[in-house]
């Protein structure tokens, strides 16, 4: 999901892009994004920046969050409704002024869900 959210911001004219990346993916980051990366977390945590764009396994999306709000910066995230700790980032978030961004899937509305069946079905 990096990789993609790293496209994205790039479409949108977002030049300035720093990266925490794994060492065996850094040098592809570099060299395929033209990005800076930063292979020490506590390096990139330390960065002042505008905003943190969580693509993380999905297990630790909330941990992100909630050092994200820690730090009074911005986030673009996974949505995660399993982790236990959900419900204390919301409420976290409610309380700061920080702005703390779930992406958004139609996948489990029952609209799609329902159109997909009609489809699959053959009726149309």
């Amino acid at each position: 999901m990096g990789k993609r959210r790293i496209r994205c911001l790039k479409r949108l004219g977002i030049e300035e892009i720093v990266g925490d990346a794994r060492q065996d993916r850094s040098e592809q980051a570099r060299s395929t994004y033209g990005i800076e990366v930063v292979v020490d977390w506590l390096e990139a945590k330390s960065r002042s920046v505008d905003a943190w764009i969580i693509a993380t396994p999905p297990d630790t999306h909330v941990a992100y969050g909630l050092q994200a709000v820690d730090r009074g910066i911005l986030f673009f995230t996974e949505a995660n409704v399993t982790d236990p700790r959900t419900g204390e980032l919301i409420h976290r978030l409610e309380k700061s002024k920080i702005v703390g961004a779930p992406s958004h899937t139609m996948r489990y509305y029952a609209g799609p869900r329902r159109i997909n069946e009609i489809l699959a079905s053959e009726v149309i």
